[in-house]
């Protein structure tokens, strides 16, 4: 009976409701129904507002369902009202602050939140659910994931990093994604009636006035194997810490017949690094972090995070550490892990996939404030998923703290 318009292509904040006039009674609905606040706008206030989005939700859906699709059109509503689909692009958020993968997560943990309903309606309110809640939601969420593929894209581009080409990838479905869902709405909500609805132009503006020639797919980039680069990140010392994963290295160093490798997904953030084959030995191999310091501290605490790798070397692991190279520390990896406390010790360390060790260095006097960390492998099957150089500002978490500004 009610329609929902979204302006803007049906991503916008702004909502109007048109009434299919063939479907009512005489006397049903007269229009103060849905212009309640215009005629009494001073019975709205700052701790009614999210019942009267119940109350709406209760006439369309039912009871049981009204709570959790009001907080859902309330959040999209609010996240719309932050930037337009017209007036969003790959720079809108800021990336290098970990903002732009805050918004982009959240507004995909809202199209979750919305199908996962969806999935559950009765079939007898699906077609409307979808027209109000469900596609509104997940297009936008669909945009939020294109311009932080094209983000994410544009900056490893300019570092020469081959992963570049995987968001390149990912930018392109989620452009294709839109059309997908805009040829949705129009040829399956409420049986076609709406054909055309969602043809509003809202990629790719550059000013005002739509682009002439439909949605314009953003500017992506390919890197070639051959110009891609390896290593080369230095890091930015912020709020009194450096966080840096371990892949992210400034430069590495392998014998013969051994490579420094990345092993995605491994450990509780971004991956491991391990040198490999761990059947070769690990003489001369060394992996170079390179950071900038604030402030000149004589000593600086470190916290080195592993993988548990058990002991199956006599004597157990151990890396060799320095800053440019001088008063160097042998740290012990998992020496304390034996038969003898397998219940106590070894086995919770197991399960925990993950050995911390930290040590406190004296610094080399350096006036730049920029230091070379030097970890060097004394044996082979050490993984190396990150550390955490500690100015002050080091706090515990369980994922060890989000990965600090670098350049490359």
């Amino acid at each position: 009976m009610w329609e929902q318009l979204q302006l803007t292509y049906g991503y916008g904040v702004d909502k109007i409701w048109i009434l299919n006039v063939g479907d009512l009674k005489p006397n049903e609905y007269p229009m103060d129904f849905f212009l309640n606040m215009a005629w009494n706008p001073t019975s709205f206030t700052q701790d009614n507002l999210e019942n009267y989005t119940v109350k709406f939700t209760e006439d369309d859906f039912g009871k049981f369902n009204a709570k959790e699709i009001a907080e859902i059109i309330n959040l999209y509503c609010k996240y719309n009202a932050r930037v337009s689909a017209e007036m969003m692009n790959h720079k809108t958020y800021n990336l290098q602050s970990g903002e732009f993968l805050q918004v982009r997560d959240s507004y995909l943990a809202l199209e979750t939140r919305a199908l996962r309903q969806f999935i559950n309606l009765d079939e007898a309110y699906k077609d409307t659910y979808k027209q109000i809640v469900l596609h509104p939601v997940r297009a936008m969420a669909n945009l939020y994931d294109m311009y932080y593929a094209v983000a994410m894209n544009h900056k490893l581009a300019e570092e020469k990093d081959l992963k570049a080409n995987y968001w390149a990838d990912y930018a392109d479905e989620c452009f294709a994604r839109d059309a997908d869902y805009t040829k949705d709405y129009n040829l399956n909500i409420s049986g076609g009636k709406w054909n055309h609805m969602m043809d509003q132009t809202h990629i790719g503006y550059t000013s005002w006035d739509e682009p002439k020639e439909g949605n314009i797919k953003p500017i992506i980039y390919r890197i070639k194997p051959e110009e891609a680069k390896t290593g080369g990140y230095i890091f930015e010392e912020k709020n009194r810490v450096v966080v840096m994963e371990a892949e992210h290295f400034f430069e590495t160093k392998a014998p013969a017949k051994t490579k420094w490798t990345v092993i995605p997904d491994l450990g509780r953030t971004l991956s491991g690094i391990a040198l490999m084959p761990y059947t070769e030995k690990t003489d001369g191999a060394l992996i170079n972090y390179q950071l900038k310091l604030k402030n000149n501290p004589s000593t600086i605490k470190v916290h080195f995070f592993f993988d548990s790798t058990l002991p199956f070397k006599n004597g157990g692991h151990s890396v060799k550490v320095s800053f440019d190279g001088k008063n160097p520390k042998t740290i012990g990896i998992n020496q304390e892990l034996t038969w003898a406390n397998n219940y106590t010790k070894m086995y919770p360390t197991s399960a925990s996939r993950l050995i911390e060790k930290t040590e406190t260095f004296t610094l080399p006097t350096n006036q730049s404030g920029v230091y070379n960390l030097i970890i060097e492998p004394l044996d082979p099957g050490i993984v190396l998923y990150k550390i955490v150089i500690d100015n002050g500002g080091y706090e515990e978490t369980y994922l060890k703290m989000s990965e600090s500004p670098k350049n490359r």
